[in-house]
């Protein structure tokens, strides 16, 4: 697979995250609510960082999810790893 495609492919997953999901886990949550996981999730991403070093995705997402769920989180799965992942993408785009 080349390149561009993967990259077009990342790009239109980021679209769907960012444009359908997460507005769609505020609604669920309440936009004060949303803000305070994905605070707190910013900063679990941070440190899973601090602690992994580069690589080694599947310990810090093991990491933050455990983290996350420790403080009571209560979202699915799934809602939460979306939380995660855009919490990932911001972390990166700011390196």
């Amino acid at each position: 697979m080349s390149q561009e495609l993967l990259n077009a492919i990342q790009a239109l997953i980021a679209l769907i995250i960012t444009g359908f999901i997460i507005p769609w886990i505020v609604g669920k949550l309440g936009e004060q609510k949303f803000d305070k996981i994905k605070r707190v999730t910013e900063r679990a991403v941070k440190a899973a960082e601090q602690i992994y070093g580069a690589g080694k995705g599947e310990e810090k997402n093991i990491y933050v999810l455990k983290y996350l769920r420790s403080l009571g989180m209560t979202l699915e799965n799934t809602e939460l790893q979306v939380i995660v992942e855009s919490a990932v993408k911001e972390y990166c785009n700011k390196k």
